[in-house]
């Protein structure tokens, strides 16, 4: 706890960097969640209660608590026990997660917690929906997200002494106390040297680690990497609550960590030297502080616990890379409710959507992608996205997005060749005519969809199967689930739509491969269905000449 407030003091107090994004673009005011729990003297009374945001200052602080469900709640908000509930509630009857990121609130003089099967009304469609379309402010502006890493669901609880500890060390640990003496610095032997007093300045740490003085020092060796594994990494719901909070203390399986967008540390070992982010951005204006188009990182990090960490701590990416990471990130992650896999996302979506129309204001998102009648070659560079395992990817038993969006599958997707970034020096063959994407609910347009279509003018070039040798050798097929690839053994044709055309390069012209979904849509435009991508290898005639003689046609993709 000592370690929890002395980086909660300093954060608030030092780190520039580490405040709410979205109020440099909508106001100066913090927007509280509309329902907070009260924490006051829960050590004392035993009981906490829900409140209504709309009786509160907006100064009240509040913390976040990211945890693992991993079942049913014990206790959870709805309808009918809303009133009750607002009475209060005995903090025993809580989930054991619940009940410990209470405690740290009371520890930290915290006097409100946002828990969401608490805060938002578990059988209200229309409060739902309106709660996740705000849930990327609610995280920005919290004071601190509690991250309950090591418990794999809700009644395991974090606040735990880990008896086990010993057994993730070969060596150790111990500690060593010793004295520091006084020694002669760099800059007065390289004076000796007579070189320039230019070449080596003192810092204020390096005058520090001259004076000398008593410390100590921790000596272990770890048997494995495996702590670094946390229950919390695998689950879709919660990456959205790391990725966009400003500051969190992240409970794992074997200490207590601080991150935020300025630093990440641990509480001791081997972790408890502090990670800094120094960071020059470019821009100026009033996106000069969520727009990452040209930062320049002076020192990379690594998170510590692997997998959580928060955006800033990856802000020496630009926005595409970032979103290329965040992508590859969630898709691999689990969901107890499959259709959940836009709505887990919709936070983060609502978050990149801010950084995208600093660049170009006509941005829109379609289930996973963005378009931008700017910048049209950036839509087809997320077109080209790769199933990374397909004999373990799944569609869903319900369909939840377009074949051309990677979140119509389950199973973790890559950027198919990054090397794409250079398109905007090599512009696409494919040009989007339209692309829509309809949402399930006004209230979040970030979320779940209800239908998509993807309208395209491009060159098709219909294959005959079995292929014959040469093209078999110079066509590299990549597609989206097993399922697919065994759909398309039965066909007679291989539909392959280009995307950027033949370079003297490597592996090129790239594209998307289909199979048809039915033959007219009315107006004579064929529709398909993505299966997967390809590309080519330059050695053979087929990659350079295979679509030279295709002619441009309209199609629909869904």
């Amino acid at each position: 706890m000592a370690f929890a407030k002395e980086w909660l003091h300093r954060c608030q107090h030092f780190h520039t960097s580490c405040s709410p994004l979205h109020n440099s673009f909508e106001s100066d005011t913090i927007i509280l969640p509309s329902r907070l729990l009260v924490i006051g003297s829960t050590l004392f009374d035993g009981a906490v209660r829900i409140v209504e945001s709309a009786n509160l200052t907006d100064e009240s602080k509040y913390a976040v608590l990211s945890y693992c469900w991993g079942g049913p709640q014990r206790v959870y908000l709805t309808r009918s026990n809303q009133d009750s509930l607002s009475w209060g509630i005995p903090v025993n009857q809580l989930a054991k997660s619940v009940q410990d990121g209470i405690t740290v609130c009371a520890e930290l003089q915290i006097a409100y917690l946002w828990v969401d099967a608490l805060c938002i009304i578990q059988d209200d469609p229309v409060d739902q929906e309106r709660e996740l379309g705000k849930m990327a402010m609610y995280y920005e502006n919290s004071l601190v997200t509690i991250c309950a890493a090591s418990a794999p669901k809700s009644d395991v609880g974090f606040l735990l002494s880990n008896e086990d500890a010993h057994y993730r060390y070969d060596v150790g640990p111990f500690v060593m106390q010793f004295r520091e003496l006084e020694r002669t610095s760099a800059y007065e032997e390289c004076t000796k040297a007579q070189v320039t007093a230019d070449y080596y300045r003192k810092s204020d740490s390096d005058l520090q680690f001259l004076a000398g003085g008593e410390t100590e020092m921790q000596l272990f060796r770890f048997r494995n990497n495996s702590y670094q594994n946390q229950p919390i990494s695998k689950r879709a719901w919660t990456f959205q609550e790391m990725l966009l909070s400003t500051r969190m203390l992240i409970y794992a399986s074997d200490q207590l960590y601080w991150c935020c967008r300025e630093s990440y540390t641990g509480c001791g070992g081997s972790n408890s030297s502090e990670r800094i982010v120094p960071v020059r951005r470019d821009c100026q204006g009033p996106q000069s502080k969520v727009c990452v188009c040209g930062i320049s990182l002076i020192r990379e990090i690594h998170d510590l616990p692997s997998d959580i960490y928060t955006l800033g701590q990856r802000s020496g990416l630009t926005t595409d890379a970032q979103w290329d990471m965040v992508v590859e990130n969630f898709s691999a992650r689990d969901l107890s409710v499959e259709g959940d896999k836009l709505r887990a996302f919709a936070a983060v979506a609502s978050y990149f959507g801010m950084l995208f129309k600093a660049r170009w204001p006509d941005v829109r998102y379609a289930a996973g992608l963005w378009y931008s009648g700017e910048c049209p070659r950036s839509f087809c560079r997320q077109l080209l996205w790769k199933s990374e395992d397909p004999s373990q990817a799944r569609r869903p038993v319900d369909l939840r997005a377009p074949s051309w969006s990677w979140a119509s599958i389950d199973g973790r997707v890559s950027v198919f060749d990054r090397r794409m970034e250079n398109m905007f020096y090599d512009p696409p063959s494919l040009t989007v005519q339209s692309v829509r994407a309809e949402p399930t609910s006004t209230l979040a347009p970030f979320g779940e969809v209800k239908s998509g279509l993807l309208r395209v003018c491009g060159k098709l070039r219909i294959l005959e199967l079995p292929l014959a040798r040469k093209i078999a050798l110079t066509l590299r097929q990549y597609f989206d689930t097993r399922d697919d690839y065994i759909f398309q053994q039965k066909q007679k044709h291989l539909y392959l739509l280009e995307i950027t055309p033949y370079r003297s390069q490597k592996d090129s012209p790239k594209g998307l491969i289909l199979v048809p979904y039915s033959n007219l849509a009315g107006n004579g435009i064929l529709v398909f269905w993505r299966v997967g991508v390809f590309s080519c290898l330059k050695e053979f005639d087929f990659a350079e000449y295979g679509f030279e003689l295709a002619t441009k046609r309209i199609i629909d993709i869904i």
